[in-house]
């Protein structure tokens, strides 16, 4: 099976760092787990990506950032990957502009901070292939 990568994406280190430990409890080693602090990182870490064939099956993007929105990220995410599981994190409550780019991109869960342990994890076990 070729590597699969999962991008987590979010301009504090602590909560990547976070991110990161979750995911390796629930998911184990069967996924490459990247971290980009920034939209630009992001973008550079999926063309190193591509470039050695690793396929990103999952995105998990902070909704506001430094240099852009989370779904512009998610946007080519998608584009690149489209059977990508997409989750945006934020720490704004309502906001019309992020529950239409959450319909219009089908991310797969809208993750409110401070999110509950292993939530982000539980969306994606049960959106990923087990394999």
């Amino acid at each position: 099976m070729d590597e699969q990568a999962i991008l987590l994406v979010d301009d504090e280190a602590i909560i990547l760092m976070s991110l990161v430990q979750e995911l390796r409890a629930a998911l184990g080693l069967s996924y490459r787990y990247e971290t980009a602090r920034s939209m630009q990182e992001a973008r550079d870490l999926m063309a190193e990506l591509a470039a050695e064939g690793i396929t990103l099956v999952a995105c998990v993007s902070d909704w506001l950032m430094p240099g852009g929105r989370g779904d512009e990220l998610l946007v080519e995410v998608r584009n690149a990957y489209p059977e990508a599981v997409l989750i945006i994190v934020t720490g704004y409550a309502d906001d019309r502009e992020l529950e239409q780019a959450c319909r219009d991109l089908g991310i797969a869960a809208r993750i409110n901070k401070p999110w509950g342990r292993m939530q982000i994890a539980g969306v994606l076990k049960a959106a990923l292939p087990q394999g």
